[in-house]
């Protein structure tokens, strides 16, 4: 696959609302402690950064893209690329989940709600299990078109390989910064609530 024609980020389908309100409120914490004219209560302080830490790492950071030949799963403390060619299946339902080298590997970025899972289930039974749209509501597109275009992807890549191609490698990444954030301000507030 050429890098210039495959790159694509996927919309995360959920878990935007809940982050961006757990930073605004770690923000408004953090403010009003600074604001606060008497002495400074370091653990709301700290509670307020981990509250900003918690949305960014929880909500905010997990995504699914296509990088070139890679498909990458960034998750809350690490990041994982996964070559195309080795993805065998994927499907989305509560998380995204792909199998590769004999493994699950899963993402929370795209999902799809219960309501539209409900729906497929029973459209999929009344059709006779002839597919995952039968009975889709418009909620379920989004993960329906996720689903097919990583399929795709991983076909194509795999067609361009050739039989008895590598496989590649996983790779990992580990988010070493949200790593030192989370430690850092949850190891600090247990030693300021316990002294």
């Amino acid at each position: 696959m050429d890098s210039d024609n495959s790159d694509e980020r996927f919309r995360p389908s959920n878990g935007r609302v809940s982050g961006v309100s757990a930073i605004a409120l770690g923000v408004v914490v953090v403010g009003f402690v600074l604001a606060d004219e008497g002495d400074l209560s370091w653990p709301a302080f700290v509670f307020g950064l981990l509250l900003v830490g918690t949305g960014w790492t929880v909500f905010l950071r997990p995504a699914v893209s296509i990088e070139g030949g890679d498909l990458v799963l960034r998750g809350m403390l690490q990041t994982v690329r996964l070559p195309l060619v080795a993805v065998e299946h994927v499907v989305v339902r509560r998380v995204l989940a792909v199998l590769a080298f004999d493994r699950r590997w899963t993402s929370p970025a795209i999902s799809r709600g219960r309501r539209e899972l409900r729906s497929t289930d029973r459209g999929t039974a009344r059709d006779g299990g002839g597919g995952a749209t039968g009975g889709a509501g418009a909620g379920d597109v989004y993960g329906v078109f996720v689903e097919e275009r990583i399929r795709r992807a991983a076909d194509d890549a795999r067609a361009q390989a050739g039989p008895g191609a590598d496989r590649g490698v996983v790779r990992r990444e580990w988010a070493w910064l949200e790593i030192a954030w989370l430690g850092a301000t949850g190891v600090l507030l247990l030693v300021l609530l316990l002294v």
